[in-house]
């Protein structure tokens, strides 16, 4: 008896080192394991993606520490060729959704790979945090099925990244997706967030936010 109390006492030791955190998802009735973010007061954070980051431009959510920098049309290689900018402009951190229109332009899933370890490295040499967050689902349909297959493999390698690079990767699709597929109600045309996706979107990276 004395021996599985020392264990238990062991697990919940290295829980509480690990800082994992029970956090609501955006769900009523679930929740999940996240680690929060902390970042310093005042510092800069960049949103790097494609059309679906940038229709946050004028999101009242984000205060002005956060940079929009989503560019339409946008696949991995496109965003890092442009990532000196990213460099350039000093932020803390990076949150980073890439990787939906190499799906849709049949990219090869090893060269978006590339490009991604490139941009998480490339970042990380100038002291900057990279956090990787999850290609979304699109709306369930004929197409779509396979896609979303496609999605998840893409999403899994992206989380096998992030373990090798010591970084966080943040699955967005917890709060916006069921059974694998984008809920309807938060999407404007089956693939982007309309606005009620956009916020459930930003208030679950803001709650996982913590400023130092």
């Amino acid at each position: 008896m004395k021996i599985l109390v020392c264990v238990f006492a062991l697990v919940v030791m290295v829980m509480s080192c690990c800082g994992t955190q029970t956090q609501y998802n955006g769900n009523d009735t679930e929740t999940q394991n996240v680690n929060y973010i902390h970042i310093h007061h005042n510092s800069k954070i960049v949103l790097l993606g494609d059309s679906i980051t940038a229709q946050l431009w004028e999101n009242k959510l984000l205060d002005s520490h956060f940079i929009n920098r989503g560019v339409g049309g946008d696949t991995t290689k496109q965003m890092y060729d442009r990532l000196p900018k990213i460099i350039n402009s000093q932020p803390e951190v990076c949150f980073i959704m890439a990787g939906v229109n190499d799906l849709f332009q049949a990219v090869p899933m090893a060269s978006t790979l590339t490009n991604m370890e490139k941009i998480v490295t490339d970042l990380q040499k100038e002291g900057i945090r990279p956090v990787i967050q999850s290609v979304l689902y699109v709306v369930d349909s004929n197409w779509a099925k396979s896609h979303n297959k496609t999605t998840e493999k893409l999403n899994d390698e992206y989380k096998r990244i992030c373990e090798e690079n010591g970084i966080d990767f943040i699955d967005v699709n917890s709060v916006l997706s069921e059974a694998g597929s984008l809920r309807k109600e938060f999407s404007s045309d089956g693939i982007h967030l309309n606005a009620k996706g956009n916020e459930v979107w930003i208030k679950f990276l803001l709650s996982l936010i913590v400023y130092d």
